[in-house]
């Protein structure tokens, strides 16, 4: 594949590598890529950051079913899980998987910070993680199943509560969220709420 930053006139920051399989990227804050594959066998290396001439510099676990990955400008990575990959069941040697976390925030080499499921201890976790955005080094996201608004910032969260189920995008600005998406006829909604 090939990755590049482009501003509608001028491409920059071209790499070129291989893919993999059902890849999900996004660019580091230092300017490299990170490339992961949202499906993985226990205990292999799918997430590999790549500099700009497209070498894997560095492979790290990532988990099984990734639904979204962002880099966070603090250099961390964070990353959300689907249904499967949170459910998958326990490790052989009897461990729970990185991602059984639901939402799981890592360091730039790959080891868990911060696990949404193991950490909060509201009446909140996280199923499937449906929409994630960072706003500074804050993540924002909804996730089924009560689909609560939910901002993580220093490891603390606080949530608002949601009517719009099923969002697949978040965006933040102040106090604006916009959710993008829904179940079946809601498929192309747009929400914003305060």
């Amino acid at each position: 594949m090939r990755l590049s930053i482009f501003d509608g006139a001028v491409e920059t920051d071209v790499a070129v590598m291989l893919s993999g399989a059902h890849p999900i990227v996004d660019q580091m804050a230092d300017g490299r890529w990170l490339v992961a594959g949202s499906r993985a066998q226990e205990g292999e290396k799918n997430g590999r950051i790549h500099p700009v001439d497209g070498q894997v510099e560095h492979t790290m676990i990532l988990g099984d079913g990734i639904e979204n990955l962002l880099c966070s400008a603090d250099g961390t990575v964070w990353v959300g899980y689907f249904d499967e990959g949170i459910f998958g069941g326990p490790n052989k040697d009897g461990s729970w998987p990185v991602s059984s976390g639901g939402i799981v925030q890592f360091d730039a080499t790959g080891t868990p910070l911060w696990s949404f499921n193991k950490q909060v201890r509201e009446n909140h976790s996280v199923a499937d993680s449906y929409a994630m955005t960072l706003s500074g080094t804050d993540l924002w996201a909804c996730f089924y199943t009560d689909f609560p608004i939910a901002r993580i910032s220093g490891g603390k969260p606080v949530f608002w509560s949601n009517s719009v189920a099923g969002a697949k995008a978040i965006a933040v600005k102040d106090d604006i969220v916009l959710l993008a998406g829904g179940y079946s006829e809601d498929a192309n909604r747009i929400t914003l709420v305060k």
